[in-house]
């Protein structure tokens, strides 16, 4: 967690926070241990879980949030550690999938389509690559238990931040992927092909 906090630091102050190799720490974290880069992700997943939905701008004389910054700056290194060869098995999409399950309320609630800042749909497609290989007996209550949370986060969104009425929003939300953008709506067709 310390290599995860210490790069979102230093992302957050680069010229080029989309390549790793030309970050210390990013470097260090591509070129470790299989073990290790495992570790790593899954204590972003987790700790992103965690993150604020909000935080101040670290840019002098800018007055406003930065909405999803730990969404952005964590998700270059989510992307480049599910690039990097990780051999998962059924116990490593296991937990990707619980923790991705604890990250799908962190959506960014536009009308009428939603999207997540996070890379969802690149997290979801590597699991999906990788399904082959792994036990369904032990994945798929995982895939499950995360299309229930992401219709229950639907069904918040929609009463919450949308306007719709607690009656009709969990209708709404049982095809959670009509609510969302291209890229996020292909993977949530994914996970429903699996639940």
């Amino acid at each position: 967690m310390t290599a995860a906090i210490v790069f979102l630091h230093e992302s957050i102050h680069a010229r080029e926070p989309e390549d790793l190799t030309t970050s210390r720490v990013g470097g260090l974290i591509l070129h470790a241990s299989p073990s290790a880069r495992r570790l790593i992700l899954l204590a972003v997943l987790s700790a992103l879980a965690r993150a604020p939905l909000e935080a101040s701008s670290w840019q002098v004389n800018v007055i406003c949030e930065v909405r999803f910054v730990h969404d952005y700056r964590w998700g270059f290194l989510i992307k480049a550690l599910l690039r990097t060869k990780l051999m998962p098995d059924d116990e490593l999409l296991c937990s990707i999938l619980e923790r991705l399950s604890n990250l799908v309320d962190r959506l960014n609630s536009n009308y009428p389509m939603n999207s997540y800042e996070f890379p969802f749909a690149t997290i979801v497609r590597f699991v999906n690559k990788h399904l082959p290989t792994c036990s369904s007996d032990r994945v798929r209550p995982a895939i499950a238990a995360l299309f229930d949370r992401i219709k229950e986060a639907l069904t918040h969104d929609l009463v919450a931040l949308k306007g719709y009425s607690e009656q009709e929003a969990p209708a709404l939300a049982a095809t959670p992927d009509k609510w969302f953008t291209k890229k996020d709506r292909t993977a949530i067709e994914l996970i429903v092909n699996h639940a």
